[in-house]
Order: C-alpha cells, then structure tokens, then sequence
C-alpha cells in the first residue's frame, strides 16, 4: 500500500510536468496541484516512509523484547535519530537558509534531493561494478579442445547456409526481374507480375535477406569466441 501511494504520486509529479510543458490547465491551477502533489510527497518521504522502516526494523530484530509498547517506543527512538539526522545534514550543504523557516518547503527538497542523488550515485556505482564482476565468471569457465571443434563445425554449416541462401536470393531476383521484363508488353501479364509475383518474391526476398543477415551475424559472433577463447 504504502508503495502504491508513493508510486502514485511520482506519476502525478510526472503528468504535472507534461502538463506544464504542454500548457494544459491554468497556470494558476497547476500551480496549485504542483505544491499539494509537492507538499504530500515531501509528507510521504520524510514521515510516512522513515515510520513505516523504522516499525518494521523494530518488529524483526529478536534481541527486542516482543512486547508492543517496547517495540512502539524503539521504532519512535528510530523515527526520532533519523529526524536528528535528517535536519543535521542541510549544516554541511548549502540548503538552509534564514528566510525559510523550519516547515518550509525549501529545505526538505534540498535535503531529500542531496540524499536521493547520493543513494543513486552509489546504486550506479556498485551495478557498474558488480555486474561486470559478476559475468567474467562465465567468460572465465574453462574451455576443452571438443568445445572449440564443436564450434567450427557450426560456423562452417553456417558458411554453408549462408552461401545457400544467397544463391537463392540472386535466383529469385532474377526470376523477378525475367518475368517483370517479359510479361512488360502485355496488360494482364502486368496486372498478374504486380498482383502475384511480384509481391511473393518481395516478400520471400525480404525472408532471405533477413535470414543471411542472422547467418552472417552468428558467424561474427562465432568468430569472436573463437578468438577469444584461447585467450580466456
């Protein structure tokens, strides 16, 4: 429930922007609807949310006693130190400023943006890294002497494909080319070149050219393990 409301309104503060870019509504009642969809998101973030993880860190660590007072009294120390942390961090930011008082809008963007582009920065930084560590794994798998055969056989059944089908494609293009010559002279060998074979042997010149360019990738992609793999 709870990230189905915040859900919601990152897609109402996205249609707001949309609207304002292409000018529906007043400006007066976009205005309006921008700082109330603000107002409750600001809400959500820094209260519902932070009260909701810090109940739920109350109820799963074990070492707290299963009382309910006791755990309602450590999930509100939890929720208290976040606020504390929460307020202190605008000190080393330019965010706060005398002109906004304590509730004002200004400085819980500031500080709920500084902390939004920090967790981002560092998710960003550990998939760059984590995932290429986590797939050299399969590229380090050792390779036998039968692996590299196995795939020379295919490339070569695939040279062979790939010949095949460009012979096919030139012999239909030249079967289309002979009939669209010779029935060129008469009105019904027009109507019936356009009506039928022109438009099967597009069509199956259209399938052949899209199988050789599958053929000639997989010979690239073959090509490079093959490369590759004494290296690896």
């Amino acid at each position: 429930m709870v990230f189905s409301f915040t859900f919601s309104l990152s897609c109402l503060t996205f249609e707001l922007v949309i609207f304002e870019i292409l000018d529906i509504l007043e400006s007066s009642s976009r205005r309006f609807h921008w700082r109330l969809v603000l107002v409750i998101t600001l809400v959500d973030v820094i209260i519902v949310l932070p009260i909701v993880i810090s109940h739920y860190l109350a109820v799963s660590l074990r070492f707290i006693p299963n009382k309910s007072t006791f755990r309602l009294g450590v999930s509100l120390s939890f929720f208290l130190v976040y606020l504390y942390l929460f307020w202190k961090l605008g000190d080393s930011f330019p965010i706060s400023s005398p002109r906004h008082s304590l509730f004002s809008i200004e400085p819980c963007i500031g500080r709920v943006g500084v902390i939004g582009v920090t967790i981002m920065a560092l998710l960003s930084g550990f998939g760059a890294v984590n995932y290429p560590y986590t797939c050299m794994s399969l590229f380090a798998q050792p390779v036998s002497q039968e692996d590299i055969q196995a795939s020379e056989k295919r490339l070569l059944q695939t040279y062979g494909m790939l010949l095949a089908k460009k012979r096919r494609l030139v012999q239909v293009e030249t079967e289309r080319k002979c009939a669209t010559t010779n029935s060129s002279n008469r009105f019904w060998g027009v109507i019936k070149a356009v009506g039928t074979s022109f438009v099967n042997s597009s069509v199956s010149t259209k399938a052949l050219r899209e199988e050789v360019c599958h053929h000639i990738l997989f010979i690239y992609l073959t090509h490079c393990l093959l490369v590759f793999q004494p290296i690896l």
